[in-house]
């Protein structure tokens, strides 16, 4: 991890941190929050690479992204192995259903996926089209 130091003096191809992580691009960035401008009912959205790092995140919330990144990467895990043993094919889209509010997942296509945190009275395809269409948008972004 970088210390503060570090990021002052570094130079974007040495720091030995994950430099997205720290420094998320101004794409990616915009990709979540013009997903949170379309859909009022997302209250958290997180982009994660397809080792399930976290790279950029808007949060309404108060959660720590760090955790927020953690407890999605370790869902879409599981969710990717019951789906393949069920025979359900590659996992695309994952939906958590809470009593307070829903997490909606979507693959980005080249290995990384969109987390996003909706309220409970969200409508729910509303917010399915919402996510993936960002996750299309990160796709489409090179990321």
């Amino acid at each position: 991890m970088c210390t503060p130091r570090a990021h002052a003096q570094r130079v974007e191809r040495t720091c030995p941190c994950r430099a997205q992580q720290h420094h998320p691009s101004p794409l990616l960035v915009n990709a979540l929050r013009e997903l949170q401008n379309k859909n009022r009912n997302i209250q958290a959205a997180a982009l994660f690479d397809i080792d399930g790092a976290l790279v950029a995140s808007l949060d309404d919330t108060g959660a720590t992204p760090e955790v927020f990144a953690s407890f999605v990467a370790s869902l879409r895990t599981l969710a990717e192995r019951t789906s393949s043993e069920l025979g359900a094919g590659e996992l695309e889209t994952m939906l958590l259903d809470g009593k307070d509010g829903r997490l909606v997942v979507a693959e980005t296509g080249s290995g990384g996926y969109v987390a996003a945190l909706v309220t409970r009275d969200a409508a729910l395809g509303q917010a399915l089209v919402d996510v993936r269409a960002c996750a299309r948008a990160v796709e489409a972004a090179g990321a």
